[in-house]
């Protein structure tokens, strides 16, 4: 698996850097130390449905090695990845997590901004944690905590 930093724009087009490898061990290893940090953390609940329980984990983000990471991870406890879309409005995520009972979303900066919104206008009622896969500031904690959201890092759950 590879992936490449965007560098500063030049003349007003994306710029890359060079891809950095993970081999099928490295991503196998941090595959697993996710899927135990999940559940370790308690962050996919029970939900029952159609005669049987089932466990979910919602991720909203772009394609990146975090997301299909978190995918595997889902797999390797039976867990039931809910993929929600940058094309999906606020009442369409809303319904989603409602008819799933999601907890839990993996996501990056810009819909941890927007979740914590939807909060606030009394949507997503379900959820309880995000994991943002990007770095996470004090102040995004608190206002995530003020509408009733656990907000932690990947890099935590993986530790």
């Amino acid at each position: 698996m590879g992936t490449r930093e965007r560098l500063p724009d030049v003349d007003g087009k994306p710029v890359f850097g060079n891809y950095q490898w993970l081999t099928f061990s490295d991503v196998e290893k941090k595959m697993h130390l996710l899927a135990r940090g999940m559940n370790k953390l308690g962050l996919a609940c029970d939900t029952e449905g159609d005669g049987r329980k089932w466990n979910f984990i919602g991720i909203w983000s772009k394609n990146r090695q975090e997301y299909l990471h978190t995918h595997m991870a889902n797999m390797y406890f039976t867990y039931t990845t809910i993929g929600i879309f940058d094309s999906m409005g606020a009442e369409a995520v809303n319904f989603i997590t409602n008819q799933t009972e999601l907890k839990t979303i993996f996501t990056e900066a810009p819909y941890v901004t927007k979740m914590i919104a939807m909060k606030k206008e009394k949507l997503i009622s379900t959820i309880k944690n995000l994991v943002s896969y990007d770095p996470v500031t004090p102040a995004d904690v608190e206002a995530a905590k003020a509408v009733g959201i656990n907000l932690i890092e990947y890099n935590y759950v993986v530790s």
